[in-house]
């Protein structure tokens, strides 16, 4: 491995530490407000609905918000873990820091120097 791979490597793993090192008191907590009515309405989908309304929204035009992947989500969520909000949360933080280093990632493709991408 080369030393800017592991340099990249080490980064990379210390920002998932740092990640949950600052969010570990939060995965405790319960859902809260608007949590309840995305819950509600995952309970009512199935897995096979919620698919269907990544691709035609055909009839489900009355939706304030059109966000198929996120109702996908959260319907695959609700039907592995039911209303416990602890995997919910342990997901999240594992999806947000990938999305981080994928970020990091294409900036430093873009700026040809992964010290760079850490910067931005």
């Amino acid at each position: 491995m080369t030393s800017s791979r592991l340099r990249t490597c080490s980064l990379g793993f210390l920002l998932l530490a740092t990640v949950f090192a600052l969010y570990w008191p939060t995965l405790s907590l319960p859902y809260v407000q608007d949590d309840w009515t995305a819950l509600t309405g995952a309970s009512r989908t199935s897995v096979w609905d919620a698919m269907v309304r990544l691709f035609y929204r055909g009839g489900q035009g009355h939706d304030l918000l059109f966000r198929p992947g996120k109702s996908l989500y959260i319907v695959i969520i609700y039907k592995l873990f039911g209303t416990n909000a602890l995997p919910h949360h342990v997901i999240a933080l594992f999806l947000h820091t990938a999305t981080a280093l994928v970020v990091v990632s294409l900036a430093g493709q873009l700026f040809r120097r992964g010290g760079w991408a850490w910067a931005c």
